[in-house]
């Protein structure tokens, strides 16, 4: 069974977001009260923001590469 590119960028795309989501969780539960640390707190918005970033820089990467492939004259 081969994955798709498209199969893999929609992987990818999900494991961002649900990184953001388990994020915006662990700063919820922080301001309710509920027993998670500040340092757990920290590492999954940490997480979070480099995993966006990672994705828009390969999304970056994938542009200019398609952007190259359109420039080239057959």
């Amino acid at each position: 069974s081969k994955l798709e590119f498209g199969d893999i960028i929609d992987n990818a795309i999900n494991k961002v977001n649900d990184s953001q989501v388990n994020a915006n969780n662990m700063i919820e539960s922080l301001i309710k009260g509920d027993n998670v640390s500040m340092h757990d707190v920290m590492l999954s918005v940490q997480e979070s923001q480099m995993s966006m970033q990672l994705m828009l820089e390969v999304r970056n990467k994938l542009f200019e590469a398609y952007q190259e492939v359109n420039r080239v004259q057959l």
